[in-house]
């Protein structure tokens, strides 16, 4: 007797749909909630913001799976580092902060060269932020202190620092009353003008200096992956980024415990930098060169960085990170 091919398809498809229900059955299965309304209060400290903000931009705004920072993660819009400078002037009739905002309500009214539409409303399913949410959001404005009017007994003072941060005000080319002298030469500690006193010199130097130190004050601290058990640290900065991240994953697959740092701000260095450091028994630093960051972190810090150092032209492969690690495993035994 010939079965009909009609018979045989039904058939087919209903083992098909019995084998995979079945299979179905058998992966574990986790129970999801939606996301937790975050609630902003008057008495929330700045910390508490920022903490809540990178929560919503890495949790449940999803920014991070479309966007990078700073060359780091996926790339299919548009990188957001330096975004509030460049938000200045990209839509003529736009301020910087309004088109900001019309990128999170409304983000394929104006799309960046390059790219396709595609991003959802930031406030609309399947994001859904309340207005607390975004507002939550880090603030990308620009905090550029302009000069607008002379700051000391009728005189504008380029040299007249904020005392926390120790910027110097900037004046808009051809504001009127804010002239003053530009150039190479020493200048003098309030007034600007040009300064041939050793001792100003000297104190410029160091004021200078204590500017970028206090930069410190407003980068976010070294964010380690840690293992129990981890007493080698893979430090790594720039393009070293996916290789040394694979390399650990896949050292840690064969039981080694490793804890993974990447560092997205070199001058200054964050401030728990040091106590990073200094927690584990051994620091590797990979690096595509002969070995600058290792260099300045045993001089700033004094403690012994070991390097993994190479300069072919082409990246790392994660095989041959595997192997570093191992080794330095070995001698930590």
């Amino acid at each position: 007797m010939k079965v009909p091919v009609s018979l045989k398809v039904v058939a087919l498809t209903l083992i098909s749909t019995g084998f995979y229900t079945v299979v179905g059955q058998l992966v574990p299965q986790k129970e999801v909630h939606p996301p937790e309304v975050v609630e902003m209060s008057a008495d929330m400290t700045t910390e508490e913001m920022v903490a809540q903000g990178r929560e919503i931009f890495n949790g449940k705004g999803i920014c991070a799976t479309c966007h990078q920072i700073g060359g780091s993660g996926p790339a299919r819009f548009p990188d957001l580092e330096g975004i509030a400078t460049r938000a200045e002037g990209r839509v003529e009739s736009l301020s910087g902060l309004d088109y900001l905002a019309q990128s999170l309500y409304e983000p394929n009214t104006y799309i960046v060269p390059g790219f396709v539409p595609g991003m959802p409303q930031i406030d609309k399913a399947p994001i859904g932020l309340t207005d607390d949410e975004i507002d939550s959001l880090p603030d990308l404005r620009p905090t550029v202190n302009f000069g607008t009017a002379p700051n000391q007994d009728g005189e504008f003072w380029p040299f007249l620092r904020d005392p926390e941060t120790l910027a110097r005000p900037w004046a808009l080319p051809g504001t009127p009353g804010l002239e003053h002298r530009i150039g190479g030469l020493e200048k003098a500690d309030g007034t600007g003008n040009i300064s041939y006193d050793p001792e100003n010199h000297h104190h410029m130097t160091e004021l200078r200096a204590a500017k970028i130190d206090r930069i410190a004050d407003t980068i976010p601290p070294v964010d380690v992956d840690h293992v129990d058990g981890a007493r080698l640290l893979v430090l790594g900065w720039g393009s070293t980024y996916g290789p040394i991240r694979a390399a650990v994953r896949r050292s840690r697959a064969d039981g080694n415990p490793v804890a993974v740092a990447h560092l997205r701000h070199l001058n200054p260095f964050p401030r728990n930098l040091g106590e990073v450091l200094r927690a584990y028994d051994r620091v590797l630093v990979p690096e595509m060169n002969s070995g600058q960051l290792r260099h300045l972190l045993r001089a700033e810090f004094l403690v012994d960085v070991h390097g993994y150092n190479r300069v072919k032209g082409l990246p790392f492969t994660t095989a041959e990170l595997v192997e570093a690690i191992a080794h330095e495993l070995k001698e930590l035994a």
